[in-house]
């Protein structure tokens, strides 16, 4: 068979061989894992599997809806072969296929002679489903035993089926109906209960303001900075929000770590975190001896070019953006000192 799937595809073949050879070079098995080739093997496997029952299937003869094998007819192969070119493929025109062939035919003998040799649970499992097919029959034998042996007082005990009595079932059909309507006449006409309305974003944030947010100085929900320039002067001396000053990141990040941020929704918390990026870099090219404004004017020619790149995005999402190509840069930058350490 491994012969035959040569000739069929030979690039399953190379596959196979490039993945083991991988396989080979890891180390680790996490390193396998990094690189999909356990993926890659099951796949590549599974294709094997899938061409061997495309062979077999082909030299064998067609079935009838019971399962028998028509005895008067010749193999798949040579039946679609002036239909469908995909039978007319050098693969079946060699000896290998032919003994295939031979085999095959010399199996559906016995099988007609003397039965199947193996149970129609079974077919088309692979090894490792039939143990576990096995397993989960033997253990499930004494309870599908046990119940068996009931099967004759239970059926004594059951009720009847309830197509046997039209008229109780049309009668409790009409009941349920009834009942049905007169609920819905009780929501409509207000006496039932109704339900607790669900509360909007603002009045979550003011539940949360009353509880933590007055710890933290604030003067009530603010949302995000949709630009370089208002990000900083959140960040560096924070903004007024009804004539109030409210307290700046830095400070809250200082004094509070990240506790400040549980006064916000999810979505708002994901914000805060993701702009750290922004702030670092400005922070980084101050302390390097750039002006502020020189530095924040850098940041804002990359978003204004992200903003010509995406005109569709929103404000908030050039700034997302704006936010993981500065991540990118820090990460490749840690990657080459870590590399530079390594070779020293």
């Amino acid at each position: 068979m491994d012969a035959l799937v040569a000739v069929l595809s030979p690039a399953l073949l190379r596959n196979e061989s490039r993945v083991n050879d991988a396989l080979r070079a890891c180390t680790t098995a996490a390193d396998a894992k990094k690189q999909r080739l356990f993926c890659a093997r099951g796949f590549l496997r599974a294709v094997r599997q899938l061409y061997s029952m495309v062979l077999r299937c082909s030299a064998a003869r067609p079935r009838d809806a019971s399962g028998d094998i028509i005895q008067d007819v010749p193999c798949i192969q040579q039946i679609y072969k002036s239909q469908n070119q995909l039978f007319n493929l050098p693969v079946f025109q060699t000896p290998q296929f032919t003994a295939l062939q031979t085999q095959i035919r010399n199996a559906e003998q016995a099988e007609i002679a003397h039965g199947p040799l193996t149970s129609s649970h079974s077919t088309g499992l692979s090894p490792l489903v039939k143990r576990v097919q096995d397993v989960v029959r033997k253990e499930m034998s004494p309870v599908r035993a046990f119940f068996n042996s009931n099967a004759g007082e239970r059926r004594e005990h059951m009720p009847a089926p309830s197509h046997l009595f039209p008229q109780q079932q049309k009668e409790q059909q009409k009941e349920q109906s009834k009942a049905a309507s007169a609920m819905m006449g009780l929501q409509r006409a207000g006496i039932q209960k109704p339900r607790k309305p669900k509360k909007s974003r603002g009045e979550h944030v003011a539940k949360n303001m009353a509880k933590v947010g007055n710890k933290y100085g604030f003067a009530g929900d603010f949302q995000p900075a949709t630009s370089v320039a208002q990000m900083w002067r959140e960040f560096d001396k924070g903004v007024i929000l009804d004539g109030r000053q409210q307290p700046s990141l830095r400070s809250l990040n200082e004094n509070h770590g990240k506790a400040w941020r549980r006064c916000f929704a999810g979505a708002l918390r994901k914000e805060w975190h993701w702009r750290h990026f922004i702030y670092d870099k400005i922070t980084k090219l101050i302390a390097s001896g750039c002006v502020e404004a020189d530095a924040i004017d850098s940041l804002h020619q990359q978003y204004h070019q992200i903003q010509l790149q995406f005109p569709n995005r929103q404000k908030v999402g050039c700034l997302r953006e704006l936010s993981k190509r500065l991540a990118k840069q820090v990460r490749a930058a840690g990657a080459a000192a870590e590399a530079a350490a390594e070779s020293e």
